[in-house]
């Protein structure tokens, strides 16, 4: 017979072991990340979902000019490109990785109604303000953020889009289904033109350009790497343009835009 003793000791140590597994939550690196290497992953992940507000605040924890960060936030905020305008973007571009692109036509769609030469002055001043952040992973995030903007400032400026404030393929190419297989016919008048990448570190000014709009991708590929991130559409979509000529001879560009699903 086992004596009540132990009995009673052993059930009062099981009852101390379930209570302490109460106390704890084994989900916790996951629910509350906390070190750099684990805020890193998680604002990685929550990117990569388009969990733009969560990548945020994550991405902040890690760099310690939050207040810089917060400047650049507020600039592209004022121009339409907020946080639900990239959560929107990233998102849907996750959902078809085939067709990038489409991360380009929703932030067009979302800063169409603002778009204005102050806004591109205001965009290219936020880039800038991006870039004095020390933090790699904080520089990382917020001047890729800047950069699809600005990118998005481009092509909001077209002159189709504003009708309906829709992105359609018609707005961008002169014939969408012979230029997307064949770079026929893909040359239009549309507000938007040819012209020779920009570096948005250096440039004073940026305008309506392909050449701008080049000069972002550019840009966000060098935020990317800050970020580590060498998969998935933001990656997809900056190796799609990374080689395409802006000067638009003939309506290659929006030849190589179309080829990516950028317009609806």
């Amino acid at each position: 017979m086992i004596p009540m003793k132990r009995v009673v000791l052993s059930l009062a140590a099981l009852a101390a072991v379930a209570g302490s597994f109460a106390c704890v939550n084994v989900f916790d690196p996951i629910d509350n990340p906390h070190g750099e290497g684990q805020l890193l992953s998680a604002a990685r992940a929550a990117f990569d979902k388009g969990d733009v507000a969560t990548a945020r605040e994550l991405y902040g924890k890690v760099g310690t000019e939050t207040s810089t960060a917060e400047l650049a936030f507020v600039d592209l905020d004022s121009c339409g490109a907020d946080i639900g305008a990239f959560a929107s973007a990233l998102s849907k571009a996750s959902d078809n990785a085939s067709q990038s692109g489409i991360m380009l036509t929703v932030m067009a769609e979302h800063m169409n109604r603002q778009v204005s030469a102050a806004c591109f002055a205001t965009l290219l001043s936020s880039y800038k303000t991006a870039r004095t952040i020390t933090d790699a992973s904080l520089r990382g995030f917020t001047s890729f953020l800047a950069a699809i903007a600005i990118a998005g400032e481009v092509l909001a400026s077209n002159n189709g889009i504003s009708a309906d404030g829709i992105l359609q393929q018609a707005d961008l190419y002169g014939t969408p289904s012979t230029c997307v297989a064949s770079c026929a016919g893909c040359a239009k008048a549309d507000g938007i033109s040819g012209a020779a990448a920009v570096d948005l570190s250096s440039a004073g000014t940026i305008t309506a350009t392909w050449g701008t709009l080049q000069g972002a991708i550019s840009a966000a590929n060098t935020a990317i790497g800050e970020l580590g991130i060498s998969t998935g559409p933001s990656q997809n979509l900056i190796t799609a343009l990374n080689a395409a000529n802006p000067t638009d001879a003939g309506g290659l560009y929006r030849c190589a835009l179309a080829q990516i699903g950028v317009g609806r």
